[in-house]
């Protein structure tokens, strides 16, 4: 009996000398780990909000040159290191370039990459660089305009990029005074069901759509060599040939325009009534329905003698 109290005291005596043991043990371990002071807290400079989180704040956006002015204009410059998407900007002339350069902080890693959009719901890039190595720069040219752009640019292991927007404006006393004009667009035709008796086994769509170009004048005009083309899109251009491919008689004729006549290029359909002129573009829908493009006309020297866009209708 004795024996076991004194067995039961032991273990008593030995658990509060193991926890005394503890406490010391986290005392010093405490004591020799003093925290550290909190940082100093500072107030960040207010920067203006962004609708992208991948812009610069180091982009830099002037004031657009005065379109009364002829040639080329500078319009946007954007500058900065890292990614970056630029908010849209407009083009108002008939082509402009851009002008890019780089400062490369190691050769050996860097990115740049560029890539030129319409501003307009699921369009593909109409231009892209692609750059890496030392630091560098080039120009790029692009022809089209009359509408919205943006760009995006994806950079890595840069010290700054710079990026430069030049506007072409042309003289306007041109577009004024040219006695052939564009005066219609039908943006918005037809979707045709395939027709397998016609030879026809593809769905056409909209390939009635035209654009109809006028002599407003009392005199025969010259329009040999000319070029239509829908600079929003910047591809696809219709040529005028040098002899006209409806006319009556036993020599060729050279493509002139009557007094107040009027020809019309379609999209994928041939009407000799209207002259036979076609884009013979078999995608069809070369006019956008949803966000108006722009036709231009250029003469045989490559000067713009007309533009016209169109106003969507509500349907």
């Amino acid at each position: 009996m004795i024996f076991n109290r004194a067995i039961g005291s032991w273990r008593t005596w030995l658990m509060l000398t193991s926890l005394l043991i503890f406490l010391v043990l986290v005392a010093a371990v405490a004591c020799s780990q003093p925290a550290s002071p909190a940082p100093p807290v500072t107030t960040p400079a207010k920067t203006p909000a962004s609708t992208d989180a991948t812009q610069a704040p180091t982009q830099t956006v002037p004031a657009a040159a005065p379109l009364e002015q002829v040639g080329w204009q500078t319009t946007q410059t954007f500058t900065g290191q890292d990614s970056l998407t630029t908010p849209p900007f407009n083009i108002a002339g008939i082509q402009w370039r851009i002008t890019w350069e780089t400062e490369a902080a190691d050769p050996r890693y860097t990115i740049f990459n560029m890539f030129v959009y319409p501003n307009r719901p699921n369009a593909l890039p109409l231009e892209t660089v692609s750059y890496s190595g030392n630091s560098g720069s080039d120009t790029v040219y692009i022809r089209s305009g009359g509408q919205d752009y943006y760009l995006k640019i994806i950079a890595a292991n840069q010290k700054s990029w710079k990026v430069t927007v030049d506007d072409y404006i042309a003289k306007k006393e041109v577009l004024s005074t040219s006695p052939v004009q564009i005066v219609h667009i039908k943006y918005q035709g037809k979707v045709y069901p395939p027709d397998p008796e016609k030879g026809l086994c593809y769905i056409r769509v909209e390939p009635d759509e035209y654009v109809e170009i006028k002599n407003i004048s009392d005199q025969p005009q010259d329009i040999r060599g000319w070029v239509l083309t829908n600079i929003t899109k910047g591809y696809l251009k219709f040529t005028f040939p040098p002899f006209n491919p409806r006319a009556e008689g036993e020599y060729p004729e050279p493509m002139f325009l009557k007094p107040y006549q009027a020809v019309r290029v379609y999209t994928n359909e041939i009407h000799d009534e209207f002259g036979g002129f076609s884009f013979n573009y078999g995608t069809g829908n070369y006019w956008n329905n949803k966000v108006p493009d722009t036709a231009v006309l250029f003469n045989a020297e490559g000067k713009e003698m007309s533009r016209k866009n169109y106003t969507i209708k509500p349907r």
